[in-house]
């Protein structure tokens, strides 16, 4: 992967407006052999279901996107059972649970460790609607532009109780 982002920082890191975008996707699974599957938030049916999930990052602008990073959401029910991970071939390290909102920081510092060039980082409402996510990025010194959900309060001004 770290050989793609390279690629797709060739062809449009560095330009004004490239953005790295974070989402996940779920694949539908039967059975409990494949890494991290298990009933969790499908998005592509619009319920919980039988899946794996994964984050990706991917580097754009206008047209032009490029897949640069993929990481797979290991849910507790795996990071539980080490014995369960061996068989599966999940290697030690990765053995740890890490929420999908941390799987997408580590896209964007994996970003920045590898020289990838964007100006902004753009999320949908699943971590957009986490201010720690949020000012994890703003701690970062990223310029980032996310979705939110339509419930959630905004304060031009700080609301002193």
């Amino acid at each position: 992967m770290d050989r793609v982002a390279h690629n797709a920082d060739a062809l449009v890191g560095g330009e004004i407006g490239t953005g790295l975008y974070i989402d996940e996707s779920a694949f539908a699974k039967k059975g409990d052999q494949s890494v991290g599957v298990a009933r969790q938030w499908n998005g592509r049916l619009g319920k919980q279901d039988n899946c794996q999930v994964g984050v990706f990052g991917a580097l754009g602008r206008r047209n032009r996107v490029a897949l640069t990073d993929a990481r797979l959401y290991l849910p507790k029910g795996w990071t539980d059972d080490p014995r369960r991970c061996e068989r599966a071939d999940v290697p030690r390290p990765e053995q740890i649970h890490r929420t999908k909102l941390q799987l997408a920081q580590e896209i964007v510092q994996h970003a920045r460790e590898l020289g990838v060039r964007f100006e902004w980082v753009g999320v949908d409402g699943g971590y957009g609607n986490s201010l720690e996510f949020l000012q994890s990025l703003q701690d970062q010194g990223e310029t980032f532009l996310a979705d939110i959900h339509s419930n959630r309060h905004i304060y031009l001004k700080d609301p002193v109780p």
